[in-house]
């Protein structure tokens, strides 16, 4: 009786490696058939495989030529030839590889609507799943401010009847909104984008919330209390989302904290609605000079030890992968190593959500100090014109390019905010102080663009050393002109 023959002791079937970038499986081929007809399947099987990322693209360009090649020096092998006919034995590393055609053809179509439809698809981008969850998540903090402010829009016009019926129904959106977020971060990591977006409408709502809880006109007491509570809920929010995403919430605890700063000094040594603008103008550039160690202690990375003279070169209390025990598996330090390396994401992210948010803080702040000008006229003009060349110049010293184009925006938009401040001001600056500003701040820009058309790269440690220096001594100049601006003088001299 004959038994059926089993597919594994089957002859025929040439059991390889395949490789395609930094893609490779495992498979049995047809010995006797042509490599031309073994290339479509195993396109498409590592298409199964990879169904996203660079590899992906590499596997469905269209105008490439693919062959197969074996051997440590890649043989390309013959298309018509067969596997056994090449000398291909169990075992053996294929590589799928493709070059350029170096003769393209055009391609003819009597079809208009299917030629049509190629073109949008080359050409335009399609909206898919991708497209409209980003909108959702744009929308939900957006739809989320709108109610907020209607809510305060109908307590500002129709007095005390609804404020804390508001109030509590802003509060119990900001539950709902955190609730939401920390299930989302814990049990669905690919949904982080859509826990971001409700970490914002949080925040949105809880200092909507918080400004509807000060029974009294707008001012000072707003601006601590409002600080207060999102420097309370960025904490909160941090510790239940495991800080994720860890730029919004420190970019929000630390405009909270300098904010809630500057109200609490206000309530020990009141002062004009001007130099509480500067001091928060002051507050943020010194978040965004000292931006890059601070970020440092949030994600907990160390700088490297440098002993000084006397000093041992190896401390016994250091632990490094090399120090790991060797009774251990090699998954320590490699999880050792991962570990670092989130730090190090974490740090990037805190140095990118500091910076966004202090810039945001200091354009509002010097639009601020531009509308309530009445006195030191001129000083207020030197603090924020110092602060934007500062915010610049530590913008230019940043290698991140997420962190560094905030600052590099910031600096001229604050100038900006500064002069339409000023010429909506109740007491409207001269026309020689608008044009003091506006000169320098249309030829600064001019150079910005010629600079950046010429795209000159700023990446040394020593010309970034040098920034760093004149961005403390800018602030340090500074801090004269904010005692001013505060009556500090007089008040000190009247003593």
């Amino acid at each position: 009786m004959t038994q059926p023959t089993s597919v594994l002791s089957d002859t025929t079937f040439v059991a390889v490696n395949v490789h395609a970038r930094d893609t490779a499986f495992q498979c049995k081929l047809h010995a006797h058939t042509p490599v031309v007809a073994l290339l479509p399947q195993l396109r498409d099987k590592l298409r199964d495989i990879v169904k996203t990322g660079p590899s992906a693209d590499y596997l469905t360009d269209t105008r490439v030529e693919w062959a197969l090649e074996a051997g440590p020096i890649r043989d390309r092998l013959d298309p018509e030839a067969t596997l056994d006919q090449a000398g291909i034995v169990p075992g053996s590393d294929l590589y799928l590889t493709r070059r350029t055609r170096t003769e393209s053809y055009p391609v003819l179509r009597d079809d208009l609507a299917d030629g049509t439809a190629e073109v949008s698809k080359r050409m335009f981008a399609v909206l898919d799943g991708r497209d409209t969850r980003r909108l959702g998540v744009f929308t939900l903090p957006l739809a989320v401010a709108a109610v907020s402010v209607i809510g305060i829009c109908d307590v500002l016009t129709s007095g005390e009847s609804a404020r804390w019926i508001v109030c509590a129904a802003l509060a119990a959106l900001v539950a709902m909104c955190a609730s939401v977020a920390a299930v989302l971060t814990h049990t669905r990591t690919t949904y982080g984008d859509v826990s971001a977006g409700l970490c914002v409408a949080a925040y949105i709502t809880a200092g909507s919330s918080a400004l509807l809880a000060v029974p009294r006109d707008l001012g000072i007491w707003h601006l601590t209390t409002v600080a207060a509570a999102l420097g309370t809920l960025a904490v909160l929010l941090s510790s239940i989302t495991g800080n994720r995403p860890a730029g919004l919430h420190v970019g929000v605890g630390a405009v909270a904290l300098y904010a809630v700063l500057v109200g609490l000094l206000h309530m020990v040594l009141a002062v004009s609605p001007q130099a509480v603008a500067a001091q928060l103008a002051f507050t943020s550039l010194l978040v965004i000079l000292w931006c890059t160690q601070t970020s440092r202690l949030v994600g907990r990375v160390r700088v490297n030890y440098l002993p000084t003279t006397g000093e041992p070169l190896l401390r016994r209390n250091d632990m490094s992968v090399a120090a790991v025990s060797r009774r251990s598996t090699s998954a320590s330090a490699i999880e050792s190593m991962l570990n670092q390396e989130a730090r190090v994401i974490e740090t990037l992210n805190a140095l990118i959500g500091m910076v966004s948010a202090a810039g945001l803080s200091l354009v509002a702040a010097a639009a601020a100090g531009g509308y309530f000008t009445a006195n030191y006229e001129w000083h207020m003009f030197a603090l924020v014109a110092t602060a934007s060349v500062v915010v610049v110049a530590v913008g230019r010293g940043l290698v991140v390019r997420a962190a560094a184009l905030p600052l590099m925006i910031t600096g001229p938009l604050a100038w900006t905010a500064y002069l339409i401040g000023r010429s909506l001001s109740a007491t409207p600056a001269d026309t020689a102080v608008l044009l003091a500003g506006s000169i320098p701040l249309l030829v600064g820009l001019l150079f910005s663009a010629i600079w950046a058309i010429r795209a000159q790269t700023l990446h040394s440690p020593l010309s970034k050393r040098r920034l760093e220096i004149l961005a403390t001594l800018a602030v340090v100049t500074v801090f004269p002109l904010l005692v001013l601006i505060m009556d500090g003088w007089s008040k000190v001299r009247n003593r």
